[in-house]
């Protein structure tokens, strides 16, 4: 990934470089977590001139990554430019199903 795909729109970039087609063909575990938030976000802030990737590298680097992240209220990830309501209840979402499967595994280790 180019520095200038910091500032270029994801529908510009070459297909092979945006992260839902690398999902596609390379699989999940080759996104960075930047990309991961991206996919999940789907959409920066059209009004705000802020590209989803923008928002999700702030939002890792504003709260010091994933698990740090994990941690925040919805009112907190409101805190982050480009990052309302909606998005930050997709981000509890995806963050709560991770919860809910590590705590089926510790279950059956029980």
């Amino acid at each position: 990934m180019t520095d200038l795909q910091g500032v270029t729109p994801i529908r510009d970039w070459p297909e092979d470089e945006k992260p839902r087609e690398r999902l596609l063909k390379y699989g999940i575990h080759t996104l960075s977590d930047t990309e991961l938030i991206a996919l999940l976000l789907r959409t920066g802030n059209g009004a705000g001139g802020r590209d989803v990737i923008e928002i999700s590298r702030e939002l890792l680097q504003h709260f010091g990554g994933l698990r740090h992240l994990a941690t925040r209220e919805l009112s907190e990830l409101c805190q982050v430019s480009g990052v309302g309501p909606v998005k930050a209840a997709q981000i509890a979402s995806a963050i709560e199903i991770g919860r809910r499967l590590e705590a089926q595994d510790m279950d059956k280790k029980s």
